[in-house]
């Protein structure tokens, strides 16, 4: 009960029984008593695995999500330019989730909630640092967390729309990311273009 492998197990019963519209604490209850675990030790395990309830599950479901895009994308990107590997690592990271859209539509609710919004972006934040580092993004310097913040602004308007996409593939998907993406390129080439006027004008 208290392996790498039962909680995967357990993870993909909770998201299965999310999808069908339960509530987390009933998807627990029911995915507990289909593993075949007794009533008596069903709270003491999910308070194991969930101390924080469903912003517990949130997070483990997270970083089992970026281990396995790891795993899938380390060392074989087939793209140089950075815009084509970013679109290729989310298309990959949707493709991992779609398994259990109707749960995630649940996550996003539950994670648009006033209350949850701190943690939403802290879930963010690692989905952004995962798919740079994936990329081989080295960078330290300020640029280390601007460029991660505009990504959790591109990966939560690109997950909405992805949410409602029926399309083969996601391909109305990648359309809309890469839609987001060059939006962001050119916003950054006005920047530069303005530091550099600036300099002119006040040389340091």
């Amino acid at each position: 009960m208290y392996t790498a492998k039962f909680k995967n197990t357990l993870i993909d019963t909770i998201l299965e029984n999310l999808s069908n519209d339960n509530s987390f604490s009933l998807a627990v209850e029911n995915s507990l008593s289909k593993l075949k675990i007794k009533k008596s030790d069903q709270k003491r395990i999910e308070v194991y695995y969930f101390p924080n309830n469903f912003q517990s599950f949130i997070e483990e479901y997270i970083n089992r999500t970026n281990d396995e895009l790891s795993e899938l994308i380390k060392n074989k990107l087939p793209f140089k330019s950075l815009r084509d590997k970013i679109v290729y690592i989310i298309g990959e990271r949707f493709k991992i989730i779609s398994k259990f859209k109707n749960a995630n539509r649940k996550i996003f609710r539950f994670c648009c909630l006033p209350q949850n919004l701190v943690f939403s972006q802290k879930m963010l934040f690692k989905i952004s640092d995962e798919i740079w580092y994936l990329t081989s993004d080295k960078s330290l310097d300020f640029n280390f967390y601007s460029k991660r913040f505009i990504l959790m602004n591109i990966y939560f308007a690109t997950f909405i729309y992805w949410m409602n996409d029926e399309s083969a593939n996601f391909e109305r998907t990648k359309t809309f990311l890469k839609k987001q993406i060059n939006k962001t390129t050119i916003i950054g080439k006005y920047k530069n273009l303005l530091k550099n006027v600036i300099r002119k004008f006040n040389p340091q």
